[in-house]
């Protein structure tokens, strides 16, 4: 069996590198030479963590064999009888595992354990009535609070999976869309003569026409709608009063994460390497420099109002992987403990929020994968008054 020289390369550079060239292996080229005729049996086994907890999505490989466990952490693999092979188990987050098969093949499935590779990042602590939302949302909150005009949260898109801004706008009481004329799909408020003042992100697009398919959905983090000037905030009103006619409020999401682009053909084996590392999750001990929340960008969860008028505390720890962008990885979010359901809810709510500064790795950007302890605890009573 041959395999591609990038590949066999990638793996020759260390276990480190296996995941890349796992990765690589699904467009690598494989030619068959000759095949044994040593019969084919399986190899079965369950993958889970130190706390036991099963671990899915781990890739297997056996010879030339690969295979992903399921959500119970299961797995099913070729074996040939005969000669004695080694089985690895590779998951972004743990250390890789080996485990040696006899010719024989083994008598019972195998129960394999993965380590984890943690950064264990500096305790949170969050008491009583701690800042929450991003700060291009934090006064849209404030306003949903005080009970005047209308509001859309990005939650609630999500919940109405609207295939359009237009169908967005549809749903909230009080708004029409033209459909005649040359005003066609711009946006009205019910019972006005006139067309609303329209934000975007806090900057004024002017009172007019005004086309919502221009943004899609999922951008959209909320929406404000107020029907006239008794209702409109101050900060909207706009010079002369250009929101006497109802004024609508769109708060997009303003971070955009770089898509990777994929190697070309021809790479170079300082190429692969580099391909390698931006694949591989490492640990605190194997980078240069440690990940660490960038300038002004600490966490800030919110405390669940039910939980803080109980005088309910708690504590949460989180696993999380910072990719080279300084962006937590949404997908690799874990919940490793926690006091409290809706504790956990408002720390990866509040995490994804959040930007660090990579990690470095000879010189470069790398991944790594990190632990979040959040202490929630409700604040002292004010001593009476003398």
């Amino acid at each position: 069996m041959r395999w591609n020289v990038r590949v066999a390369a990638a793996i020759g550079a260390g276990p480190r590198c296996l995941l890349a060239a796992v990765l690589l292996l699904g467009a690598a080229s494989v030619d068959v030479v000759a095949q044994e005729a040593s019969s084919v049996a399986s190899v079965t086994g369950v993958v889970h963590d130190s706390g036991g907890a099963p671990v899915a999505g781990a890739v297997v490989l056996l010879d030339e064999a690969r295979v992903f466990t399921d959500t119970l952490g299961g797995f099913r693999i070729p074996f040939r009888v005969g000669r004695v092979g080694v089985l690895t188990v590779v998951r972004q987050g743990f250390e890789l595992a080996r485990v040696e098969i006899p010719a024989a093949g083994p008598t019972t499935a195998l129960s394999i354990r993965l380590l984890p590779q943690l950064t264990t990042l500096a305790p949170v602590r969050v008491t009583g009535e701690v800042a929450t939302a991003p700060a291009h949302l934090a006064d849209f909150n404030r306003r949903r609070a005080s009970g005047k005009g209308r509001f859309v949260t990005e939650q609630d898109i999500k919940d109405r999976s609207p295939p359009n801004t237009m169908d967005v706008f549809r749903g909230i009481p009080g708004v029409d869309i033209d459909s005649k004329g040359i005003s066609r799909g711009a946006i009205q408020i019910r019972g006005n003569q006139c067309l609303p003042f329209v934000w975007l992100d806090g900057s004024p697009l002017g009172a007019g026409y005004f086309e919502p398919s221009m943004i899609n959905p999922a951008d959209i983090a909320g929406i404000e709608v107020y029907s006239g000037t008794a209702t409109v905030p101050a900060e909207f009103m706009g010079s002369g009063g250009q929101g006497g006619c109802g004024v609508i409020a769109i708060w997009t999401k303003r971070l955009e994460r770089r898509a990777k682009a994929p190697p070309g053909p021809g790479v170079t084996q300082e190429e692969v390497d580099r391909i390698a590392e931006s694949f591989t999750v490492f640990a605190e001990d194997q980078v240069d420099e440690r990940a660490y929340p960038a300038p002004g960008g600490a966490i800030r969860p919110d405390y669940p109002d039910s939980l803080l008028k109980a005088g309910v505390g708690g504590r949460v720890i989180i696993e999380f992987v910072i990719d080279t962008m300084g962006i937590p990885q949404v997908t690799t979010m874990q919940v490793l403990a926690s006091s409290n359901e809706l504790l956990s809810g408002a720390v990866m709510a509040a995490v994804r929020n959040v930007r660090y500064v990579p990690a470095r790795r000879n010189g470069r950007r790398v991944q790594q994968v990190v632990r979040l302890p959040v202490a929630f605890r409700v604040p002292e009573p004010a001593p009476p008054s003398p």
